[in-house]
């Protein structure tokens, strides 16, 4: 009898340890080494003991996979996670994250860093659009800042707390802000008020290169007419104002350029600190934006006068799957459990009671709980999210509008956000 019970152990440890080894084939192909170094941008040398990490972004944020230190010589090594996706390298240095994507194979990377700096002399914005959209007594503003940093050499603007400041006109509360950084990645951040009045400002470093802030609110504008006052703390190169015809806008400084996606564009070189516009009338949102409020209008329409606010957005990647996450874990439980029955059975006594022929008695395995239903949001949360989502669209069209958006990366990011308007649906109607 234990002859038989230990051929029979001998047999599923086999079986398990020839599943790993074809699992380790696999996995040996997923999750190759990558090895870098963390090179210093602005003194042009490598630099030591910065924290490197895998980053594999997924619906509930970032988390870390794997990470480590760079040694003497700056350089690093990191095993990539399973995966067939694309991950993100990300290194902390002097308060600041630097990102920068690994494709599937890739085996080497170097990634650049820069000194921080807190002097904002020199600072600009290259260009400010400014669109205007009128709605249900309301005018929709949504301010776009793009700010070149071309410090020579290179270095990243930051300070604690937020490093770029921007005016909010009195009396007004800013819907949200979003930022597309030089690695084309768009976050959402939290508009903070600062000690100067009416000004405020976002946590996120400005990096060499061309860095996007926008920010929306609304204005009051009945009856259909608004005082739009655009005040800057820093120079701005170029001013550009988008107004959906026959909505007419009063600023005799302007030239109009034409029409650009359903909208007017009035355009101003070097516009001073503070700069008065009169608009009137009203006008409905280009076919475009329509499109995307009615996509989004689906699951609800409550809160149809609120289109300008808080955006979000960022790269999904799926994170990978339960039993790739956690093999090693589970084929160790296999074989410990393997192990223990065989120690078990090893113990008793040589008459066993009758069991059917050929048969290796397992205890029951426990029956998992059925999941807990998710309870349906609440009205309010739901009406939240569906604003946020209608906002995020609006913002989508105004990038696509102003040219800040490839064609490949628009239909990922509105692919992205259906996906989030099926996902409020659900729930909504469970």
């Amino acid at each position: 009898m234990k002859l038989r019970l230990i051929g029979e152990m001998r047999d599923l440890i086999w079986r398990a340890a020839l599943a790993a080894g074809l699992s380790v084939a696999l996995w040996a192909q997923a999750g190759a080494p990558l090895t870098g170094v963390v090179q210093d941008a602005t003194i042009g040398k490598p630099v030591a003991g910065v924290p490197v990490v895998i980053m594999l972004p997924g619906q509930e944020g970032m988390r870390p996979a794997a990470q480590t230190k760079t040694d003497a010589q700056g350089q690093f090594r990191l095993t990539i996670p399973a995966s067939s996706q694309t991950v993100l390298l990300a290194a902390h240095f002097q308060g600041v994250d630097y990102y920068q994507p690994i494709q599937a194979g890739q085996a080497e990377a170097q990634l650049q860093v820069y000194e921080a700096t807190s002097n904002t002399r020199g600072l600009r914005v290259h260009e400010l659009a400014t669109v205007l959209q009128p709605e249900h007594g309301q005018l929709a503003v949504v301010d776009e800042y793009m700010i070149n940093n071309q410090l020579s050499p290179p270095r990243t603007w930051n300070r604690s707390g937020g490093i770029f400041k921007f005016r909010i006109p009195a009396g007004i509360k800013a819907d949200g802000a979003q930022v597309i950084g030089p690695d084309g990645m768009t976050v959402q951040r939290t508009v903070v008020p600062t000690r100067q009045k009416n000004v405020y400002t976002l946590n996120y470093p400005l990096r060499p290169g061309q860095t996007r802030v926008q920010v929306s609110y609304r204005l009051p504008y009945n009856p259909a007419q608004a005082n739009v006052n655009l005040s800057t703390l820093y120079p701005v190169g170029n001013l550009q104002v988008y107004v959906p015809p026959p909505m007419r806008f009063l600023s005799a400084k302007f030239s109009q350029l034409g029409t650009e996606d359903g909208y007017q564009v009035f355009s101003l070189a070097n516009p001073p600190g503070n700069l008065n516009m009169r608009v009137e009338g009203n006008a409905p949102l280009p076919q475009a934006m329509q499109s995307a409020a009615n996509g989004a209008g689906t699951a609800g329409s409550a809160n149809d006068d609120q289109t300008a606010a808080q955006a979000a957005g960022t790269v999904v990647i799926p994170r990978p799957n339960f039993i790739e996450q956690n093999f090693w874990t589970l084929l160790a439980g296999l074989i410990l459990m393997a192990a223990a029955m065989l120690i078990f059975k090893l113990r008793q006594p040589d008459v066993l009671p009758a069991a059917p022929a050929g048969s290796v008695a397992f205890p029951p395995a426990p029956v998992a709980p059925p999941p807990a239903k998710t309870a349906a949001p609440p009205a309010a949360e739901a009406e939240d999210e569906m604003q946020r989502l209608k906002n995020d669209l609006f913002l989508l069209e105004v990038r696509r509008h102003t040219g800040n958006i490839s064609a490949a990366e628009y239909e990922a990011e509105r692919a992205r956000l259906e996906a989030r308007t099926h996902k409020l649906l659900e729930k909504t109607v469970s």
